[in-house]
């Protein structure tokens, strides 16, 4: 089954950990599908086995070209790749190529669910350098999505927040406890 709702992140620095905090504080029955893209340096340790919850509450995946987005998954975009969600909820998976200054670009994601999901989409900027996010948060919040951001309070690398921050207006600035709630919420109470 195709899902109706997605949530995309991006993070950079510190986003493994943070993406760790989220996922264990999720219900189990959490319905959404979420794509992760993390900026990573070839020379860092692969994020996904980091990623897979030891207790099997989530699919934790590497995302692969033209997978369709299910709920309860969480889809891995591969290092230095990019992606983009396309009108029926299938993943498109490209590169590695540089778009921007960022590889992968956060930015073209967001804006693909901005596109595909409208109001039914959820994006949310975690901890890293950077502005890459800002642009597609605009995106999600002109198709009526919700927009959130990870508080610069707890943010390992603020670049990223505190770039959304000032470059766009999000639905919720959240302390990382407080994210895991903020989408179950979103979830249940559906599109603005």
């Amino acid at each position: 089954m195709v899902a109706t709702r997605v949530i995309v992140i991006g993070a950079g620095g510190g986003g493994v950990a943070a993406m760790r905090r989220i996922l264990s504080a999720l219900p189990d029955d959490f319905s959404a599908a979420m794509v992760l893209l993390l900026h990573s340096a070839p020379e860092e340790p692969d994020p996904l086995p980091q990623l897979v919850q030891r207790e099997g509450r989530f699919n934790v995946q590497s995302a692969v070209d033209g997978v369709a987005l299910e709920p309860g998954n969480v889809y891995l975009v591969p290092r230095g790749c990019h992606a983009q969600i396309k009108d029926a909820g299938v993943l498109e998976i490209t590169g590695p190529k540089r778009l921007r200054t960022a590889r992968p670009a956060i930015d073209q994601l967001f804006k693909s669910a901005a596109a595909a999901y409208g109001p039914l989409s959820i994006a949310l900027v975690l901890t890293g350098h950077g502005d890459d996010g800002t642009e597609g948060l605009r995106a999600i919040g002109a198709a009526r999505g919700l927009s959130l951001v990870q508080s610069l309070a707890d943010s390992e690398c603020p670049g990223m927040p505190g770039s959304a921050l000032i470059g766009d207006h999000p639905s919720q600035c959240l302390l990382i406890q407080e994210i895991a709630p903020a989408l179950v919420a979103a979830i249940n109470r559906g599109p603005r």
